[in-house]
């Protein structure tokens, strides 16, 4: 990197030269030969560029002065990391606060004038370079946020008339919207109450553990337009006010319903049925063969090792259980007895076993095919290849337990709840965009 600043600075390419030092300088920093002519070429860039913004500032080019004045001290901050310090000639820095005041004020009008136009990019792309140049020059960082808020509170004043209040409530994010936002979020709240549902099985409580549920999945949803009704709340409604939200009564009678409580639409549901089958176990015993090592003697006195099978039994068990619950889920409108969302919900949870089992070592056991026990017959025989193998040792390794029936239907009834939480919540979400 030295003898390439060496070739640049011949070649009379001084800035890159330079740059080149300092490379050379940042490999190796007791670079005394690269340090030296560091200094040399640096006085020559700096020169240079503060030479620029003098003659920019003599000709009144005060953008281009500005411009070679940030590049002349950005070069000697640049320096400063290897020790390298050059002056700024006297007068330069009082200089280019005139050009920069000069500039600024131009372009504080052509800002002010874009945003009269309502052009707010335009106004917010000058506003923006003023701030680099001069944060505190008039009130430019008041224009600049208003450049920023202006659009934006146009199109959330636009979703706001179009009733489009989720998209209003997200845009209202700018300086002094709080109280636009909480209007928003006033106007498209969304109330729902949740009735206590019904269950017709004999397996009591669950309809309370799936309202539960669901109460608590729809909260994690933190959604400020998700207001959760109380359920102390709705049963102040009278039966007659309960019917009328079901659409069995006078939808005016709903309406006023829904007033006492606030709410705007109820859910409803009910369990249906619900079966548990917990399967016998089958166990069944299995023809096989369990092999042994022996070792013979040939005819010329050399000893072998042979392979030998006897008739064994195994056992083939199997076991399954299988739990089923059918809910119902209504999401009716209080004022329009409308049903917004329905569905039946069908959830099963089944779990079965199959496995080997036999009272031995089984490194050698075998599937098996014979009929008798005690004597050989023609078509006996030992199923030793690697499949049959493979599938009895899965068997013997399989899991014995099938899963309980309680965690089973702790499954179904979380199933339940997510599911008809996720209806729900993707309804109101339809209704609310």
């Amino acid at each position: 990197m030295f003898k390439r600043g060496q070739e640049l600075e011949e070649a009379g390419m001084y800035e890159q030269a330079a740059l080149a030092y300092m490379d050379a300088l940042r490999r190796d920093n007791d670079n005394i030969e690269a340090l030296i002519a560091l200094k040399s070429t640096a006085q020559i860039v700096v020169d240079e560029k503060y030479g620029e913004f003098f003659r920019a500032v003599q000709g009144g080019d005060d953008k281009l002065a500005i411009q070679s004045y940030r590049e002349a001290e950005s070069f000697r901050e640049r320096l400063s990391q290897y020790n390298v310090n050059i002056a700024r000639p006297a007068g330069h820095e009082a200089d280019y606060e005139q050009a920069r005041d000069r500039y600024c004020e131009v372009r504080y009008q052509e800002g002010r004038s874009a945003l009269g136009a309502k052009e707010f990019s335009k106004a917010e792309a000058i506003f923006r370079e003023i701030n680099a140049l001069k944060s505190d020059f008039k009130d430019v960082p008041q224009l600049l946020r208003l450049s920023q808020a202006r659009p934006l509170y146009n199109s959330a004043m636009e979703a706001f008339d179009a009733r489009k209040y989720r998209l209003a409530y997200r845009l209202f994010e700018f300086e002094n919207s709080a109280n636009l936002k909480a209007t928003a979020l006033r106007n498209g709240q969304f109330g729902l109450g949740l009735m206590n549902f019904e269950n017709h099985t004999n397996y009591g409580g669950v309809e309370a553990l799936i309202s539960s549920r669901v109460t608590r999945i729809l909260q994690e949803k933190n959604d400020p337009f998700l207001k959760l009704i109380d359920r102390s709340m709705i049963s102040q409604l009278t039966d007659e006010q309960i019917r009328a939200m079901q659409g069995q009564s006078d939808p005016t009678t709903a309406a006023e319903a829904g007033k006492l409580v606030g709410a705007r639409a109820i859910l409803v549901g009910e369990l249906v049925s619900m079966s548990v089958e917990e399967g016998n176990m089958q166990r069944s015993r299995r023809p096989g063969y369990i092999g042994r090592n022996v070792t013979r003697t040939n005819s010329e006195g050399e000893r072998y090792t042979v392979m030998t099978y006897s008739k064994v039994w195994y056992y083939h068990v199997e076991q399954a259980s299988k739990v089923n619950a059918i809910f119902q889920f209504k999401l009716v409108d209080v004022e329009t007895g409308e049903i917004l969302a329905t569905n039946a919900i069908n959830v099963s949870e089944d779990d079965q076993v199959e496995y080997a089992q036999y009272n031995g070592e089984t490194r050698f056991l075998y599937m098996g095919d014979w009929t008798t026990m005690d004597r050989d017959k023609e078509g006996d025989r030992v199923l030793n290849d690697s499949r049959n193998k493979r599938t009895l040792d899965n068997q013997l390794r399989a899991r014995t337990q099938l899963n309980s029936i309680e965690d089973m239907k702790e499954s179904v009834f979380n199933k339940i709840s997510e599911q008809v939480a996720s209806e729900v919540y993707n309804s109101y979400m339809n209704i609310q965009d």
